[in-house]
């Protein structure tokens, strides 16, 4: 975890310490999947999450 938050920008370590100390033991892999993804941003990913975007705009825009 000290790699995933070294990793960070500055102004998101605070938010990562708060996330770690409020998570369970049921919830730190789901904690660790999002904050990782952070950490290291998948462009394939942030691709499809802007065309769901620009869909959904889209969408409401027809309706």
């Amino acid at each position: 975890m000290p790699a995933i938050r070294a990793t960070l920008p500055a102004e998101r370590r605070e938010a990562f310490d708060h996330a770690i100390n409020e998570a369970g033991v049921q919830e730190i892999s789901a904690f660790m999947r999002h904050w990782m993804l952070e950490a290291v941003p998948d462009p394939e990913v942030e691709a499809l999450l802007e065309r769901l975007v620009t869909d959904k705009v889209e969408r409401r825009g027809v309706a």
